[in-house]
């Protein structure tokens, strides 16, 4: 005989005075609804995290798909085979010896039950049964399989799991209720062992370290007899988004200033404190609570249904009373401002080598992540009118003279933001980001050949005989940087490989489609890429020989440089051999690729005291990723927000010097380590993009033409993709 325990759920007064409230909510519906929440774009989809790394406060958080993301809180919700658990030293959840197996049935008419929640015990099995709504019945089964059944539930499909509840273990029970299981959709059945996290180790482990902290399965995964495991993770975050939004009031308020790094780890303390013993609670009460319900123990059976039958079930309701003050957060205790640096007063100029602006690189792609940071610094709207959007990339060879693969750029980026893909004339976007500054800000003709520590501040000597005096000096003075040489790097190699790019403007409409067109084989890479209706910019890459090295760039002028890029492209359209053709020969230019290998980014100094490099002083790269100057923006604006609240507090007239320069390092530093690993990142991914790309071994070119097509030309989106909240000032 089967016992029934389940019973209604009645409204009753729970230890903290507030009415109990009992419903069956469907995963999809509640996750929907908390996603529905959020500002768009927050959920990065596919982004499973694989390892961790610290860098200074921050997280280096590895993704499987090779991004690299850096953080000031990790958060682990990411279940029972959690890596943030596993980072904070927590084993893999044990396996209790039990399974469970689930559905959820739906009736069109309706089911007809009752709202109660149905529970079965007896012969080693727990079986429920629960109403979501009119239409739809959920119910799970319970049990320790012996060896024999676990050896048929590893062959076992959904179609075998609804047969072998029905006929083995459901035992005696009302029609009605067998049917539940009857009329369910074996697609939605699904069979999971049992894990549990064992109690002494939420005691005696970390659930948070420093910024880092786990919530729900990652912290607490529990076996279901409660039915408490998403109930305690709804708990968990609402208490962890009390925790730190007390710490970080309550901190910046006190009369002993605590900086943002600490208040987080106060914050996740706090909250490790709180649940600590709750978890501890849950898991432990649910271990034994699964034990006395499925025991086939005659003494546990008699004891079961004699005397705790009413016991049991009450535990349902009394591991659900948590004090309702515990679970309400103001709202102005989370609201976060950014504080741009205004009228501080703060005296910054910029030091331009040149006598005029240098538009040195014709023009450059800028993908959806330099567009956020031209949204930051307030000159995307102009640029935009002046170029136009791009619709997708088409890769061709040019052997074949086929189109190998396309990208449409008519899709959504991993955060939920549009695609945003243009062509732009480099001298266009000086010249917009030189109007922004305040007049005067710019100093030409002044080549820095030297610097000098002086105190707290750099001295600066120029190519003219000058001496400056500075207390930040951010070296944005290109591939060959004389503040990246003072920081210690070298000065970057040579690759072997060379560019030549150009400009053709016609006078009327080009005609070309708005694609990015990138055509690749015997040895070379070329791209047309069209700016705006009258205006094509256009790449040719490839690893000259000794001879061309002699022939051509040596002693080549552009003529020369132009004709020869007119022999080397193969079987393509007379439409793209016409821009090159179009091209005037003062628009274009040669150079050889250099860029700056990966490690002396991880060892070398990107900042150091009040000194740091952004662009090309920082992470020269070769352009096979597009990235050279989109990421050359996205340093501006991080190092903008980074430097902001040093700047601002430096800027107390109390301060002593020693202080200022202090919160300006840290600043410097704080950059850098966001920015380290998104460096070697580009730099690498460029390197072997450009390797396969031009490679002319015959097998090289077979897998690049007929299986990774596609997948190349997926690196520049996926590339792009940062978050764009880190591209907000």
């Amino acid at each position: 005989m089967l016992k029934i325990l389940g019973c209604l759920m009645r409204k009753g007064l729970s230890k903290c005075s507030g009415d109990h409230e009992v419903r069956c909510v469907k995963r999809k519906v509640l996750l929907e609804a908390l996603a529905k929440e959020l500002p768009s774009g927050t959920i990065r989809y596919s982004s499973r995290v694989v390892s961790i790394q610290e860098s200074g406060f921050s997280k280096v958080l590895h993704l499987a798909d090779n991004s690299v993301i850096n953080t000031k809180v990790v958060i682990g919700c990411d279940g029972v085979n959690s890596v943030v658990a596993k980072w904070l030293g927590f084993k893999k959840p044990s396996l209790s010896g039990r399974c469970a197996v689930r559905g959820c049935a739906y009736y069109e008419a309706g089911h007809g039950f009752e709202p109660k929640f149905q529970q079965f015990i007896g012969h080693g099995v727990r079986y429920g049964i629960v109403p979501c709504d009119d239409t739809a019945m959920y119910w799970f089964l319970t049990w320790s399989p012996s060896p024999e059944e676990k050896e048929m539930l590893r062959e076992a499909d959904q179609q075998k799991l609804k047969q072998f509840v029905l006929t083995s273990k459901l035992g005696k029970v009302p029609d009605h209720v067998r049917g539940v299981i009857q009329d369910t959709g074996v697609e939605e059945i699904v069979l999971a062992p049992l894990g549990y996290r064992p109690p002494w180790e939420i005691l005696c482990g970390h659930i948070s370290k420093d910024n880092v902290c786990v919530a729900g399965d990652a912290c607490h995964p529990m076996t279901p007899d409660l039915g408490q495991g998403g109930c305690s993770a709804l708990e968990d975050g609402v208490i962890l988004a009390k925790c730190l939004a007390d710490a970080m009031v309550e901190s910046s308020t006190c009369e002993y200033k605590v900086d943002e790094d600490g208040r987080i780890k106060i914050g996740l303390n706090n909250y490790a404190k709180k649940r600590r013993w709750r978890a501890f609670d849950l898991i432990t009460t649910g271990y034994i609570m699964g034990f006395m319900q499925e025991s086939n123990w005659i003494g546990m059976r008699f004891l079961r249904e004699r005397l705790l039958a009413s016991f049991l079930p009450g535990l349902f309701l009394k591991k659900a009373d948590v004090d309702p003050i515990q679970l309400t957060v103001t709202g102005d205790l989370v609201r976060v401002k950014f504080y741009r640096i205004l009228k501080l007063g703060i005296k910054s100029q910029v030091l331009e080598a040149s006598d005029t602006l240098r538009a040195a690189g014709v023009a450059f792609t800028t993908w959806t992540n330099a567009w956020k940071a031209l949204d930051a610094l307030g000159i995307a709207h102009t640029l935009r009118q002046q170029h136009q959007q791009l619709l997708g990339l088409a890769v061709w060879s040019t052997v074949s003279g086929d189109v190998d693969s396309y990208v449409p750029f008519a899709t959504k980026t991993k955060h939920g933001e549009d695609q945003e893909v243009r062509c732009v004339m480099r001298k266009v976007l000086l010249e917009a980001l030189a109007k922004e500054l305040p007049s005067g800000s710019i100093r030409y003709s002044s080549k820095l050949v030297s610097i000098q520590e002086d105190g707290f501040s750099r001295v600066l000597h120029l190519a003219d005989g000058s001496i400056l005096k500075t207390k930040v000096l951010i070296g944005c003075d290109g591939v060959n940087s004389e503040v990246a040489r003072w920081l210690g790097f070298k000065k970057p190699p040579l690759t072997g490989r060379s560019a030549i790019r150009g400009c053709a403007r016609f006078k009327v409409n080009h005609g070309l489609p708005l694609k990015f067109q990138l055509f690749m084989g015997n040895g070379v890479k070329y791209g047309i890429i069209p700016c705006d209706d009258t205006a094509v910019y256009w790449f040719f890459t490839w690893s000259p020989s000794t001879q061309e090295n002699r022939e051509v760039l040596e002693n080549a002028d552009q003529a020369k440089l132009k004709q020869f890029v007119l022999c080397k492209l193969g079987n393509v359209p007379d439409q793209i051999k016409s821009v090159i053709e179009g091209t005037e020969e003062e628009e274009i230019i040669c150079s050889p690729l250099r860029c700056r290998p990966p490690w002396e980014i991880l060892w070398g100094n990107i900042s150091k005291e009040n000194v740091c490099v952004t662009g090309d002083a920082f992470h020269p790269m070769t352009p096979d990723l597009g990235q050279g100057g989109c990421s050359a923006l996205e340093d501006g604006v991080i190092l903008a927000k980074c430097l902001q609240d040093a700047l601002l507090q430096s800027s107390d007239s109390q301060m002593s010097d020693k202080d200022k320069h202090q919160r300006i390092k840290n600043g410097l530093n704080k950059y850098a380590n966001i920015r380290k690993w998104r460096g070697v990142d580009l730099i690498s991914t460029g390197y072997v993009l450009g390797f396969i790309q031009e490679s002319t071994w015959s097998w090289m070119r077979f897998l690049r033409e007929r299986l990774l097509a596609s997948y190349l030309s997926g690196f520049f989106l996926s590339r792009a993709n940062i978050d764009p909240r880190e591209l907000v000032l």
